[in-house]
């Protein structure tokens, strides 16, 4: 078994930690033996990208996840599906790592433009990366319903950056979140092409928006339907 394969199964397993150095090694064998466009090396990087990311080493992945999105852009359309799944996986880094630096910089006088950059870029990157997956009658549902979702956990990011919105728009883009999330949480908990830790996110990014709604408008959402909500990822995390 390759050092490459077994980064991947650590990482299906959650165990981001090892699959950092497995995957890290590969890459490093890979780049001395292949092109960095070679599709084994490209699918091996966007492993490492995802690694990244679930480890919080956001600008780590963020880098990566470019590199490679522009090595495979010079061999396949912009509608080929390893594009957007490097486009999806760029935006999720981009969208965390603007949620973290805009927690961080919250009580800071001045607005926080940079991550609110990042984070229009993800929202860019995932609707276009939506509307391609609707335009294909072959998507799986299951691909528009994660596109949707990291979507919705986008939006919601666009919202703790945005200090300019009135308190109305800010609520107005919660909801939009809010219905993205909850539209694509069936297909997600069904689909068995997801991993445990995707399926679990959906559930963690319902009750971020919910909270953030009831945040930005007191009892706009009943506390019993967000506690409903936290039971149910309870219940999933217990199950895992």
């Amino acid at each position: 078994m390759s050092l490459a394969n077994v980064g991947d199964i650590l990482a299906d397993q959650s165990n981001y930690v090892e699959a950092e150095h497995y995957c890290q090694e590969a890459q490093r064998i890979q780049r001395k033996t292949m092109s960095r466009a070679h599709p084994m090396a490209m699918e091996s990087s966007r492993v490492l990208a995802n690694v990244l990311y679930r480890l919080e080493k956001y600008s780590e992945s963020i880098t990566l996840y470019r590199e490679i999105l522009g090595d495979c852009l010079k061999n396949v359309s912009e509608r080929d599906d390893r594009v957007l799944r490097m486009k999806t996986g760029l935006a999720k880094s981009l969208s965390a790592w603007a949620s973290a630096d805009a927690r961080n910089k919250q009580n800071e006088p001045r607005p926080n433009f940079e991550a609110y950059q990042s984070a229009l870029e993800a929202e860019r990157l995932l609707r276009d990366c939506l509307a391609i997956r609707q335009a294909d009658t072959n998507t799986a549902q299951w691909q528009i319903a994660e596109t949707r979702s990291i979507l919705g956990e986008c939006l919601l990011t666009l919202t703790q950056s945005d200090t300019n919105r009135s308190p109305a728009a800010l609520r107005a883009r919660l909801k939009d979140a809010e219905d993205l999330l909850t539209g694509a949480h069936k297909a997600i908990q069904e689909s068995p092409e997801l991993q445990a830790v995707e399926k679990y996110d959906s559930f963690l990014r319902i009750t971020h928006v919910l909270e953030a709604l009831n945040t930005t408008a007191p009892n706009t959402v009943e506390p019993a339907r967000i506690e409903e909500w936290n039971k149910q990822r309870k219940m999933f995390e217990a199950a895992r």
